[in-house]
């Protein structure tokens, strides 16, 4: 099963009979922790929104920034479009994945 690590917090370890002081998952700090490869927003890839302008080589030429991208950082034009991206501490906080001891999940 694929979660998030807020969601795997919110369960059981299969350790917890060896710990009973922590008996949640502990998620990423744990060795057993694996993630899933980031493929697409849903599950960890930073977000990006193209510029009005995507030739823009600065954001006031960019255009007006979208209303829901408020603390995300311009991204000149360069090899992509310019626009703006997702901080990557947002992103991290969809990124998916899962306890080791249960093995890989279908992917």
């Amino acid at each position: 099963m694929l979660l998030t690590e807020t969601d795997a917090e919110r369960k059981w370890c299969p350790f917890a009979a060896s710990n009973p002081d922590n008996t949640s998952c502990i998620a990423d700090s744990c060795a057993m922790w694996n993630w899933a490869p980031i493929t697409n927003p849903s599950n960890g890839a930073r977000r990006f929104r193209e510029a009005d302008n995507p030739a823009a080589e600065t954001e006031q030429e960019a255009g007006t920034k979208p209303e829901h991208c408020h603390g995300w950082e311009f991204c000149p034009c360069g090899e992509e479009p310019a626009g703006w991206v997702e901080p990557a501490a947002e992103a991290d906080k969809r990124r998916l994945g899962y306890c080791g001891l249960a093995g890989k999940p279908e992917l």
